[in-house]
């Protein structure tokens, strides 16, 4: 997905907002794509304990990233990325870690974040491509049996699109059996008018925190 991206934004160079980033010239939202693994987290009772995620960037914002930690490592050395991925982590914390999840249509929150690391692909056709991965931990587990349990990964802004990669498994679980729990994506459909207003805002214009959630992809899980 990352590859065939990289036609379109060749002629887009931005930064994502909440890291902090200089900016540069981009046309329309989205300004910053990220391929995204997923897992769903189980306890040892089969509740659903929080969830891993798994980002890998654009060329274009890989390249910023990886200036950004060679920065970081003149005062933090062979640290800067574990420092660079912890601020980012806390970073997006005050906007929910781009994450929203539910039990039976109500909204949860997490405890925190942990098992935060970042690097960049060694080999390979996404050779330098940058990654980040963390987990997030709910304040209460969810028992999937019992409650309808949902989570989707999305700026609430589009600022930046962030969907599942293609190459499967891109969302699994963790903890539990494959013949007890499945999960279901569910593809954003937004409509055309959503479309054209994304496509109207350039990098000092925002649409507020709704429009993301029409462009965001959401897993429900079914358990038995």
């Amino acid at each position: 997905m990352v590859l065939r991206r990289l036609a379109i934004i060749a002629g887009l160079a931005s930064l994502f907002l909440v890291f902090d980033l200089a900016r540069h010239t981009a046309l329309a939202h989205p300004h910053v794509w990220i391929d995204m693994t997923t897992k769903v987290l189980f306890d040892k009772n089969g509740r659903v304990r929080g969830l891993g995620i798994h980002w890998v960037f654009d060329p274009f914002y890989s390249m910023f990233l990886s200036l950004r930690v060679k920065e970081l490592a003149k005062t933090k050395g062979k640290a800067a990325h574990a420092t660079f991925v912890r601020n980012m982590v806390g970073r997006i914390k005050r906007h929910g870690y781009f994450t929203e999840a539910t039990a039976d249509k109500k909204r949860l929150d997490f405890a925190g974040s942990g098992n935060t690391s970042a690097g960049q692909i060694k080999d390979g056709k996404e050779k330098g491509l940058f990654w980040v991965r963390f987990e997030l931990n709910l304040k209460e587990p969810v028992d999937p049996k019992s409650k309808t349990f949902t989570y989707a990964v999305y700026d609430p802004t589009y600022y930046i699109e962030i969907l599942h990669r293609e190459r499967k498994p891109a969302y699994t679980m963790d903890g539990v059996s494959k013949d007890l729990c499945k999960a279901i994506l569910i593809k954003p459909k937004p409509d055309a008018a959503a479309v054209t207003f994304a496509a109207s805002l350039d990098k000092t214009e925002s649409a507020g925190d709704g429009l993301g959630q029409l462009f965001a992809e959401k897993v429900i899980l079914q358990c038995r």
